[in-house]
């Protein structure tokens, strides 16, 4: 492995030795081809399956007028096509891009993530060869052929086989590599393990095939959209399939009975007018002729606005961009001013199928207009900050030291008091750190604000503190548990602060910790030992399902820096070695394991970071004095500490002390990331043969430790050493060169008991937890979500405690009965089972929460907030009675309650319960968006269940935030391994975005449901229109009246003047308190009760168009009989000359002109109404004097221009038709 990446920190020794690979695996523009290749090959056998399986599905449509059944056939068949092919365009044009990358892409090192990246779940990486170097690949470029690296306890990306082991075994996708480890022997002392290698594979097939298989194969199998489901329950199944052949029925048989029994009492037509031209007229407005044009069409122009929107705010990351949606902002102006080139361009794209968007298999539009849930499946770089940060510091000091400096005492009191515990060594190591931290602080141009404080003032400011309850908690004992609280900048990923203002009084014990910082934790050089070790442990922990091997070493150069120290501090030392120990924990801890988990009513099994601890041994410079700095898990760390350092003397760690440390520890590890640090310094080398082994310590090795404790110590004081001020006896007498009677003699360590001996009598220097921090913006979205009534709902890999924090930062509701565990209880069986069967020891450490509750308060006062307090000071248990495990949670819905579908936390998921989760959300209505990782392997199948999937590509974790984790391409350089990874993983997704960049989901919402809810307006316009006219005629028909319309003037209404008036809807503006009102589930059923309502709210606002039509024919036509009938014969009811058998409808077909003109005028009048009645669908929930419909325009425009049109055909009319005095004018 290599040990560096481009300009990062390496060992300069070292370059000289690194092994070369220039013909070792493919270069870029090989494997890219490869996979270009592949991909090829998917799209061809799919095509083959389409051909073999096609079918030709011509939608229902009448046979009336041919042009415009063939043209709405033609775009509904082509709208069918380009949604089946949807998915298959878009890996071929992914195919394009591979084509043009490979000729273009010259990958360097700095263009891949950092090799010792931490690992995170949200983001799948393989150690890989290309173009003759390893490089941290991203999964979805891997491809056959490729030689990788497989680390210890990881996941074969696929099916590979050795490289050079051909003994090795052989992985198949998925499959740990796990190397033999040494088992079953029972050992007491420390026993060196030689580490578990990395192992060369060949890979066998290209990992990403299986995911682009997964999206072809589904991609047809999304739920129908809301709208969608209510347009074919309303368009289809109710006029078309309920209504039309209805009417059509009634006005054939009420014909056929006027035709035969009634024809001399009223007029009728002929036979061809009465069962064939009248039906159609009647019904022809609940045929779709316009309908499917406008709907798709309407569709696109939705898409390309939402574009166009998507488009804006991400480049509102370059340009600063006024947020139109936000609150304040005036909305009398228009709000968002769409570049109309831009938006016509992306609307024919859309339109004509070339737009590589997901626009209609997974229509974006549809499901965030009515979207009732958005889930969240990874957390690290999306939810999070990808790195934790500080959250607390945790030491110790001396109660009495203050009160003894300030006090008036005299030196035999002093004494008494201390000379039972210190003893040389203790000097010694007093000496070196003040000498030490002297030296940096003197080299690093520290502060005077953060230099210590005098002795008298450090006195009088410790009064001061101890004054406040909430700040020292005094069991008795000397020695006080001290947390300091942080807050994280939440705008930069690692600022920090103290919330404590008097935190530099605490200099001192905190100065240790900085210099432990930079030299342990921080240190580049350190990395790839404890990569290495990692891989170790975490195969040491496949032996039990209950150990965790936690990587809780991260990045804490901000905590350093706000104590005080530069980068420059480091430079001081040179580093020698790197020491590992481990151990695994007895089996007694089951027993206090279960004790624990009941009394937090808790159903998973609490789990501890394995115990470890990783020393470095680091030389200065100028002095050549050789320090052990060593950090790890508490239980080990305390296990070879015997005293700590209070920030002015060392003092005796005892076992009260001790218990403190474990049980703040032990709380802290069930929801967050604790490290322990200590120190000693060293008068003997180490050798470098240790570097390369790890120590295993017994289970049991406490007692270990012991006979390497210092002697007795003698009766004498010793702050004479440390202050100059004070002499002593002793002071005067005795060097530092005596204090080291206890050392051994030789030059080097080169045992194991030699090394473990070193590591034995450390000082506890104090403990950091860490956290992931929740983005801003994110909780900010969740509680915009919330008053929009949508879901937030997090789909957590981790147990209930650990997710319950977290989800409180979000803003999420984490009590009694907001939380669901999806892990099986046939699970949690086989996991006992497994821990009953097996001999290794179990890694659950259990604690009693009633324990030194007073003991570990911190400064800052406690609160229900789990930014402030304690991760356990609220109740964990899920008292409710909630289903657990993913079998449980229909069975608890049908026969129970809801409650699980409006939780907004589930705790313990995987893949498989995450899908199948979703799916019984949209069985029951839910409208699911699904936010992912574009960098996750595992986050396809989620994908493709959900009713649409968001792609975020993921902020990477820092090894340390002065060292990159990539560097972008520039643009001539082609796209980055990183951003092609992006476009191949989210293939099926509708949207793809960068975390960096602005999340607009909120207002990309609200965009979508006010475009959407203008779209439903305008269907429920359009269908009621067309509604009326049907009716209207019917009516006139049963009223034995003449044809109230002719079939060019149903043409006009259903074709010209109704679609404009409903189209004309859309364009009013956007209202920001539509993100106020809620959005129903994805189930249309038609009840009694849905009907009464249509009627009473629809019925009233068309019935009195009905009336009046109706009422101007019966009135025309009856005022006109008189006229037009012969003096000999009177008038039958509106016919003037029934008996004539040769002139139909009674007569009135004699005088056509006079017909025509009652028809023009009801047609003006249904005109009229139509437009009125529009004004009220302008604004729906806004009253007409409260919200005036003019300010939407193209509204507006189209009714004048209606009105216009029909004034001047009125005009025509009265200019063409002859009746003279007759006139009805």
């Amino acid at each position: 492995m290599e040990a560096g990446q481009g300009d990062r920190v390496d060992k300069k020794d070292d370059k000289k030795k690194k092994p070369k690979y220039e013909n070792l695996g493919f270069n870029t523009a090989e494997a890219l081809d490869i996979l270009q290749r592949d991909i090829r090959r998917i799209i061809d056998e799919y095509e083959k399956e389409c051909k073999k399986n096609k079918l030709t599905t011509w939608p229902y449509e009448g046979n009336i007028l041919f042009i415009l059944v063939i043209f709405n056939s033609i775009l509904v068949i082509s709208d069918n096509r380009f949604r089946h092919l949807e998915i298959l365009s878009r890996v071929k044009h992914l195919a394009q891009q591979i084509e043009v990358a490979k000729s273009i892409c010259y990958w360097k090192l700095e263009h891949y993530p950092h090799l010792y990246s931490p690992l995170s779940p949200c983001i799948t990486l393989q150690y890989t060869y290309r173009d003759g170097q390893m490089v941290n690949l991203p999964w979805a470029l891997l491809v056959a052929g490729d030689i990788i690296v497989i680390r210890p306890g990881q996941q074969a990306p696929g099916y590979c086989t050795p490289f050079e082991d051909s003994d090795g075994p052989v992985l198949h996708a998925h499959e740990i590599y796990s190397p033999p480890l040494p088992t079953g022997d029972v050992f007491s002392s420390p026993q060196p393990r030689v580490p578990l290698r990395n192992q060369r594979y060949k890979l066998q097939e290209t990992p990403y095939l299986t995911s682009l298989r997964l999206a072809l194969d589904q991609a047809l199998d999304r739920p129908v959209t809301c709208f969608n489901r209510e347009r074919h329950l309303v368009v289809i199944c109710c006029i078309e399939q309920l209504v039309y052949p209805i009417l059509l029925i009634l006005i054939l048989i009420f014909n056929l009975l006027r035709y035969l029994y009634l024809y001399e009492y009223v007029g009728i037509g002929h036979w061809t007018e009465l069962f064939l031209l009248q039906p159609v007229t009647v019904t022809l407005p609940l045929l779709p002729i316009a309908f499917p044009i406008w709907w798709i069409v309407l569709n696109c122009f939705g898409m390309a606005r939402f574009k166009a929107l998507f488009k804006l705010y991400q480049s509102s990351k370059k340009n600063q961009f006024l947020d139109p949606f936000e609150e304040g902002t005036d909305h009398s102006q228009p709000d968002v001013v769409y570049n109309w080139t831009e938006l016509s361009r992306y609307f024919c794209a859309i339109m004509f199928g070339k737009e590589h968007m997901m626009t209609r298999s997974a229509n974006i539009l549809h499901v965030l207009g009515s979207v009732t849930a958005l889930c969240c499946v990874d957390k690290k770089g999306i939810l999070s900050w990808p790195n934790p940060t500080a959250e607390k510091v945790f030491f110790l000091h001396n109660a009495n030291a203050a009160a003894n400096t300030s006090s008036n005492a005299n030196p035999k009191e002093t004494v008494s008091h201390t000379s039972r515990y210190y003893y040389f060594s203790s000097l010694f190591s007093v000496i070196l750190i003040k000498k030490l931290f002297s030296l940096i602080y003197s080299m690093t141009s520290i502060n005077k604000s953060t230099e210590p404080n005098h002795p008298n003032d450090n006195s009088a400011k410790q009064e001061q503190t101890n004054k406040s309850s909430t700040q020292h908690q005094n069991d008795g004992t000397h020695a006080v548990a001290e947390v300091l609280d942080l807050t994280h900048d939440r705008a930069l990923p690692f600022k920090l602060q103290f919330d404590d203002q008097a935190w530099r009084q605490h200099l001192n014990s905190l100065k240790p910790l900085g210099l432990a910082i930079l030299l342990n934790t921080c240190n580049m050089e350190t990395q790839e030992h404890y990569a290495r070790f990692c891989c170790h442990v975490t195969c040491e922990a496949f032996h039990n399902e209950n150990l965790v091997p936690v990587t809780n070493r991260r990045c804490l150069c901000e905590l350093a820096k706000q104590i005080g120290f530069k980068d420059q501090a480091k430079e001081i030392f040179h580093l020698e070695q790197q020491l590992s120990t481990f151990r695994h924990v007895p089996e007694t801890a089951r027993v206090r394991d279960m004790k624990f988990a009941r009394s937090l009513s808790i159903s998973t099994k609490l789990k501890f970071p394995f115990p470890h601890m990783v020393a470095v041994v680091v030389r200065e410079k100028n002095g050549g004095g050789l320090q052990l700095l060593t950090q790890g898990t508490a239980d080990i760390i305390l296990d070879s500490c015997i005293e700590f350092w209070d920030g002015h003397d060392l003092c005796p760690l005892t076992e009260s002390e001790k218990k403190k440390v474990q049980d703040f520890y032990n709380r802290m590890s069930l929801t967050s990331y604790c490290t322990a640090f200590a120190y000693r310094p060293l008068t003997r080398s180490v050798s470098s043969h240790l570097s390369n082994v790890y120590l295993e310590l017994p289970t049991e090795s406490k007692h270990l430790f012991t006979p390497y404790r210092s002697p007795t110590p003698l009766p004498w004081d010793f702050r004479n050493v440390l202050d100059p001020r004070i002499k002593g006896l002793l002071g005067q007498f005795h060097s530092t060169d005596s204090l080291l009677c206890s050392e051994a003699k030789e030059d080097e360590v080169s045992s194991v008991e030699g090394c473990f001996e070193l590591q034995c009598n450390q000082i506890f220097i104090g403990m950091v937890t860490m956290q992931y921090q929740a983005q801003t913006d994110m909780v900010t979205l969740i509680e915009q979500l919330e008053r929009a009534c949508i879901r937030f709902v997090h789909f957590s890999k981790e147990n209930e405690l650990r997710s319950r924090v977290f989800s409180e930062k979000m803003g999420l509701e984490s009590g009694w009965n907001c939380h669901i565990s999806l892990l099986s209880e046939r699970d949690r069986e086989a996991e006992q089972q497994q821990q009953q069967a097996t001999e290794d020891s179990v890694l659950i450490q259990s604690i009693d929460l009633a324990s030194g509750q007073d003991n570990w308060r911190s400064l800052s006062c406690l609160t229900d907030s789990t930014e402030q307090s304690a991760p356990v000071n609220f109740d964990l248990s899920n008292r409710a009675k909630l289903p657990r495990g993913i079998d449980k949670i229909r069975p608890h819905i049908e026969l129970i309650d809801n409650v699980p579908l409006l939780v907004s936390l589930f705790t313990d998921c995987t893949t498989a319960v995450t899908r199948e989760m979703l799916h019984i959300m949209q069985d029951y209505g839910e409208v699911v968006c699904v936010l992912g990782s574009a960098a996750n392997a595992e986050n396809m199948p989620i994908f493709m269940q959900a009713d649409a999937a968001i792609a975020v590509e993921p902020l990477y974790p820092q090894v340390c935030q002065r060292v990159a984790v990539f560097t972008e391409t520039r643009a001539e350089e082609g796209p980055s391994p990183i951003e092609l990874s992006r476009a191949l993983n989210s293939v099926a997704c509708s949207l793809s975005i960068k975390r960096e960049d602005p999340i607009a989901v909120y207002h990309l919402i609200m965009e979508a449901r006010h475009y959407m809810k203008c779209l439903w307006n305008c269907v429920q316009f359009w269908l009621c229109c067309v509604l009326t006219l049907a009716l209207a005629q019917a009516l006139s028909a049963f009223l034995l009246l003449p044809p109230l319309f002719t079939v060019g003037h149903v043409l006009w209404l259903g074709c010209v003047i109704v679609p404009v008036l409903a189209v004309s809807l859309v364009g009013t503006p956007t209202d920001p308190s539509i993100m106020q009102r809620a959005t129903g589930k994805n189930q249309c059923l038609v009840t009694w009760e849905v009907a009464a309502f249509v009627l009473w709210c629809y019925g009233f606002k068309f019935l009195p168009t009905i009336v009046t039509v109706l009422g101007w024919q019966c009135l025309a036509l009856f005022a006109l009989c008189a006229t037009y009938a012969k003096p000999e014969l009177p008038c039958y009811y509106v016919y003037p000359n029934v008996s004539a058998s040769d002139v139909a409808w009674g007569g009135w077909a004699s005088k056509p002109d006079t017909l025509l003109v009652v028809q023009h005028i009801a047609l003006v009048i249904v005109v009229l109404h139509f437009v009125t009645i529009s004004v009220g669908f302008v604004h729906r929930e806004y009253s007409l004097w409260r919200k005036l419909p003019f300010n939407n325009w193209i509204w507006f425009t189209v009714a004048v221009v209606v009105l216009n049109v029909r004034y001047q055909k009125r005009a025509r009319l009265e200019f063409t038709t002859k009746l003279g005095m007759n006139s009805p004018f």
